[in-house]
């Protein structure tokens, strides 16, 4: 460690010929090339021990005008460009209206890009979680942690050779856990767009808390994943069986117009009621009009290089955790009667943490807290937020619940209720016509139900559907049926194929019809406009369903967490199904909808991801809808 001591030379123990004036000016030449050799040994020596960035710079030297990249950095700005079709079909296109609709969409989902280079990004040089760390911010004036205050972590990715990233854009998730409790909640992460992030984490209950900070995929991995998805729509495809009598013929279909078109003649199997596009190829010896079922085809791969494949392996860089520098764990106390609990939640502009070299202590952690505040922007879970010098409070992450004791309790709304009994399901549903649609996942809770309500038998496949439970007794009509393609299904006759939209145009609607959907799971190897699509087609029959049957009780469940390798990720990615989720809540945000937030019931509970979620979380999940169903008369007053 270099000390610099800043005492003065003394004049009388300079040799006394320096003292002629002959001498003086060539020893200050002299004296002024050692002093600037030592400043620029210091400021290397800083910058190479400890990664002094341009951000750790600004904070111990503040200029008046910055000029800082981190500082400069920007999200991407919304496009003033027509929004690019990646999926081609032969309807018309968009109205004005809805394709400023589509830009504001692709707009809000807008991610980070990696900076211009070489393509693929040299493996070496992407993000690391095993060198990357996280560490916890200690409580302004080091009190205590309370029920009710917000925890900041602070996230410095770097690639494989140690050097902090530069640049955002790596998809990061966090969760604040207590196994001894059964709690857990989601955090947030906020993208500093300089490899720095912010793990947002509210703290609802009292007791140990221990905050994990995971990486989806590098920065460098979303980039090919949203390159697939652009270039790539049709990588997943369907059969259709097409038969006359002993002759038949199989044929690949797509939501999107084949490259080939119009070379090879299609099938045009467009929905007439909602416009949704789907061909098939067309048979050789037969129609288009002896089309019998549809059915899940495969995968075309390989779809990236063998050096893109490297960025998605298990254990290194594809959901993996980040270790922690310094303690990962908190003990939170109890809210204090009567006292306003306090916020703490830290600007990027005082967020600051080095690494000081003691020999061969190690390193430690020094975090310093500064109170000024500046205009910035930043990328929160995906969504573009921006902060013209205000309170970093203005971004507290309010969640939309959390566990506790293994059950989920919302915050605001509907109040938790549990439903642990047969004759507390029925007596709530008693009366009521529920309606799912969608797929797999919203499967999942007519069979939590059909344990409590019995099924008829309509000799269809259990896996296909579609699905009806009768309880006469309680005047209990229950119904499945899964969502129109696209859907990686095992064949089904194409009369059972509905789109949801038609499906929510025949029903009349009121206060005894609830109706239940999940459309997602087989989006995401789609562009972001099929979904779009979709999505407002099923508002605008969701509009008119509510405007004839006042009264109607419509939920949405999002998406949740899948478990991914390096095969699903091309298609099944958490990145594909974050982007579709953002869209849903925007397309639905102030209707008279509930949303069951399966996106952070999943990565709240400690269970492994997985596209079908274990049953304890599905229980919570039905709770919530039957609370909203039948809410308890004292809710109702309040």
């Amino acid at each position: 460690m270099v000390t610099v001591e800043y005492d003065a030379v003394s004049y009388h123990a300079l040799p006394k010929g320096l003292i002629n004036s002959r001498h003086r000016f060539k020893y200050v030449l002299v004296f002024l090339f050692l002093a600037v050799s030592v400043f620029i040994f210091l400021l290397r020596d800083i910058v190479t021990l400890e990664g002094l960035s341009c951000h750790t710079a600004w904070l111990f030297f503040p200029p008046r005008n910055s000029s800082c990249a981190a500082y400069t950095q920007k999200t991407p700005q919304p496009s003033q460009h027509p929004v690019p079709t990646f999926c081609r079909h032969r309807g018309p296109g968009p109205t004005p209206d809805e394709a400023l609709e589509d830009r504001r969409l692709l707009d809000a989902i807008a991610w980070p890009q990696p900076p211009a280079g070489p393509v693929p990004a040299p493996l070496n040089q992407t993000s690391d979680p095993a060198h990357s760390l996280f560490a916890i911010l200690a409580s302004r004036g080091l009190r205590a942690w309370r029920v009710g205050d917000q925890l900041e972590a602070l996230v410095q990715m770097k690639d494989f050779q140690g050097r902090s990233k530069r640049h955002g854009g790596d998809f990061l998730v966090a969760r604040l856990h207590s196994p001894a409790l059964g709690a857990g909640v989601a955090g947030r992460v906020v993208d500093h767009l300089d490899g720095s992030y912010s793990a947002l984490f509210p703290l609802p209950w009292a007791g140990p808390a221990t905050a994990t900070v995971t990486m989806v995929h590098s920065s460098e991995a979303v980039a090919v994943l949203r390159r697939l998805r652009e270039r790539w729509p049709n990588r997943i495809f369907f059969h259709s069986l097409y038969r006359v009598g002993n002759l038949s013929e199989t044929t690949a279909c797509l939501p999107c117009l084949p490259p080939d078109y119009p070379l090879r003649p299609l099938c045009n199997h467009t929905d007439p009621h909602t416009g949704e596009p789907w061909y098939c190829y067309k048979p050789e010896r037969l129609g288009c009009d002896f089309r019998v079922n549809h059915a899940m085809g495969g995968y075309q791969k390989p779809l990236y290089s063998k050096q893109e494949a490297l960025l998605f392996r298990s254990g290194v860089n594809l959901k993996v955790v980040l270790h922690a520098s310094g303690p990962d764990s908190i003990d939170v106390l109890p809210q204090k009667i009567g006292k306003q609990s306090h916020t703490v939640v830290h600007s990027r502009c005082y967020r600051l943490w080095r690494r000081l070299l003691m020999g061969v202590g190690g390193a430690h952690l020094y975090v310093f807290h500064l109170g000024t505040f500046v205009s910035y922007s930043f990328v929160v879970d995906g969504q573009k937020l921006e902060n013209s010098s205000t309170r970093a409070e203005l971004v507290k992450y309010t969640p939309a619940g959390y566990y506790y004791q293994s059950y989920w309790k919302p915050v605001g709304g509907t109040p938790a209720r549990r439903f642990d009994t047969s004759s507390s399901i029925t007596q709530c549903l008693t009366g009521k016509v529920i309606n799912m649609y969608g797929d797999s996942t919203m499967r999942q809770w007519f069979e939590y139900l059909s344990a409590f309500i019995p099924v008829f038998n309509l000799h269809r496949s259990k896996m296909v559907g579609p699905l009806m439970a009768v309880d006469s007794k309680h005047n209990i009509l229950m119904k499945y049926r899964c969502h129109g393609p696209p859907i990686r299904i095992r064949p089904v006759v194409v009369s059972e194929l509905r789109y949801v939209a038609n499906e929510l145009d025949g029903l009349a609607g009121g206060p005894d019809t609830v109706v239940l959907f999940s459309v997602w799971a087989h989006f995401t190897s789609f562009p972001v406009e099929v979904y779009i699509r979709r999505m407002r087609h099923i508002r605008r029959a969701t509009v008119r369903l509510l405007a004839r049957g006042p009264g109607t009780l419509v939920v949405i469940r999002s998406a949740n967490f899948v478990a991914m390798d390096q095969t699903t990720s091309t298609h099944s990615s958490d990145w594909f199904s974050l982007q579709m989720d953002g869209v849903l809540r925007a397309m639905f945000q102030g209707m008279a909808v509930v949303l069951v937030d399966a996106w952070e019931m999943t990565l709240a509970h400690h269970s492994a991801h997985n596209i079908h979620p274990p049953p304890p979380v599905i229980k919570n999940m039905v709770d919530l809808v039957l609370a909203h169903v039948c809410p308890d008369e004292t809710d109702k007053k309040s």
